[in-house]
């Protein structure tokens, strides 16, 4: 049978999205359609980026 290992869950990049997400507010709907624009898109990484590394 399958078993996790013990300790902390891994970190997975949609986990690290939605707490992303939830910190400023956004919803799955809203980051979905702005990913169809690729200039807005860009600015979202960018900035979800910027967070990234002010908490480092």
């Amino acid at each position: 049978m399958g078993r996790r290992k013990r300790g902390r869950p891994k970190e997975t990049w949609r986990r690290s999205v939605e707490k992303e997400m939830r910190k400023d507010n956004w919803s799955w709907v809203q980051v979905r359609t702005w990913s169809k624009d690729r200039v807005h898109w860009r600015a979202l990484v960018e900035a979800l980026c910027a967070h990234m590394r002010e908490e480092d």
